[in-house]
C-alpha cells in the first residue's frame, strides 16, 4: 500500500467566515455585490496592480478566463456575537463560498 497522497483537481472553492447581523444585512445580497466587486476589480485590473512583474502576461490572462461565483452560507444561526473592541453585535456565523474556475471556457 502506497502512502502517496494524490489530488486530482476537479473543483476549487475558497472559503472567508464572517459574523453577520441578519437585521442588518441579507448574506445573500452581500454575496452578490462581493461578487460583482471582485469581477469589477479584476476587469479594471492594470500593471501598476501586479506585484511580480515576470507573471503580468500570465495574470491578465488568467484574471481575463477566470469564472467566479460567490454564496452566502450560513453555519450558526441565532448565535449572538458581541465583539468586545468595537461593540459590534451579530447573530449569525456562516461563511462566503467563493466557486472559482481559471479557463472555464478553455479547460486545456
Amino acid at each position: 500500500m502506497s502512502d502517496d497522497l494524490q489530488f486530482i483537481y476537479k473543483e476549487e472553492y475558497w472559503y472567508i467566515s464572517a459574523f453577520i447581523d441578519t437585521s442588518k444585512i441579507n448574506g445573500a445580497e452581500k454575496s452578490q455585490e462581493i461578487e460583482i466587486l471582485i469581477k469589477e476589480r479584476f476587469d479594471n485590473l492594470t500593471e501598476a496592480d501586479v506585484y511580480k512583474k515576470e507573471l503580468k502576461d500570465d495574470l491578465f490572462e488568467m484574471v481575463k478566463n477566470v469564472y467566479i461565483k460567490c454564496r452566502w452560507v450560513p453555519y450558526l444561526e441565532n448565535f449572538p456575537y458581541k465583539e468586545e473592541n468595537s461593540e459590534l453585535k451579530f447573530n449569525t456565523l456562516g461563511y462566503f463560498q467563493f466557486e472559482v474556475e481559471h479557463f472555464k471556457d478553455h479547460p486545456e
